[in-house]
């Protein structure tokens, strides 16, 4: 697991800065009388001048931003010296628990928390994911064009995801596309997904997990969201009790007025998620019969695998099965 944007906002709340991330790729920073609206970069090292430089001119008007986030996991000299110096660097170092925002430095004197190490370098394959989770949609062979349409990305991606997927049991060879063999998808599909990252924030409540999960989406309004994890496990292959609820929301979602934040250690009831994985909506859409009320079945699975208890396995094997079955194999 790497640094996400989780260990930044959480952080910023330790600190005592106000923070908002209305969107992916935006987050809202109060410091003083000044609120910035920041594009945030997750890294796992500092980064260097050169590239502090290319990221501040990309966000030049028009755009949404007035400045740039780093999140990193300690400062480098030269990280500091922008940042001090220049209120459009904004920076959080998660192990060194301090923040640099509008030029002011804000420190933590508590312990440090655990991180864990910096995610490698390279593009996140969530266009290849996408398709793949489509193509278990049905057996009938679809098209490129529709492949794109319902994974949510462009026929570029559908093209080169069809070769990278070949090993997996897809069937790139032939026009429309089809796939060979389900099961083996499907386990690199959930076994291999990187998440959605974006922000994961942790809730809980002592009311039934039916009801938090009603009450986040009240809360939510007009907001999209989708349901995920166990609660959603339950309505495609109902096998054990539900332990943990997952919102993926279009925004981030404040649940204070009738949740309480999870601090660490302590096992939430229900996880808001703003994902950057920018295809999850999308394929939620293809695969539902009418409007879209719970993630895919295989992100549904990815996020069963991660909740507690020990038949969490079980519960991600019955999903296997359900998908499957429409394939006659299972």
């Amino acid at each position: 697991m790497s640094l996400t944007m989780t260990d930044g906002m959480s952080l910023l709340d330790d600190l005592g800065l106000t923070a908002a991330y209305p969107s992916p790729g935006l987050l809202n920073v109060v410091s003083g009388k000044q609120t910035w609206h920041l594009r945030p970069f997750v890294m796992g090292a500092p980064p260097t001048p050169s590239r502090v430089a290319r990221d501040l001119k990309s966000i030049e008007p028009p755009s949404a931003w007035n400045g740039v986030l780093y999140i990193v996991d300690h400062l480098s000299p030269s990280l500091t010296t922008r940042a001090l110096s220049d209120p459009l660097v904004a920076v959080i170092a998660v192990r060194e628990r301090k923040a640099i925002v509008g030029g002011e430095e804000k420190r933590n004197t508590g312990s440090g928390i655990p991180v864990s190490p910096a995610r490698t370098g390279g593009r996140v394959p969530w266009g290849r994911m996408a398709v793949g989770r489509v193509l278990l949609r049905t057996a009938k062979p679809r098209t490129q064009t529709v492949l794109a349409n319902e994974a949510g990305v462009t026929q570029q991606v559908v093209h080169q995801s069809l070769r990278s997927l070949s090993r997996f049991g897809v069937d790139d060879d032939h026009r429309p596309a089809t796939v060979t063999h389900p099961e083996r998808l499907w386990d690199y599909l959930v076994n291999d997904y990187p998440g959605g990252r974006g922000l994961r924030r942790p809730w809980t409540a002592v009311a039934e997990l039916r009801e938090q999960v009603e009450r986040a989406q009240r809360v939510a309004g007009d907001t999209e969201t989708l349901l995920s994890g166990d609660s959603a496990a339950d309505e495609i292959a109902p096998w054990r009790r539900s332990r943990l609820a997952v919102l993926y929301a279009a925004s981030d979602l404040d649940l204070s007025a009738r949740f309480a934040p999870a601090d660490p250690g302590v096992a939430p009831t229900l996880e808001v998620v703003v994902p950057d994985d920018p295809t999850i909506f999308a394929t939620a859409a293809a695969w539902a019969d009418g409007p879209s009320r719970l993630t895919d079945p295989i992100i549904t699975a990815w996020e069963v695998s991660r909740s507690p208890g020990p038949d969490a396995r079980d519960a991600v094997e019955r999903l296997r099965e359900r998908v499957l079955s429409r394939w006659g194999v299972a």
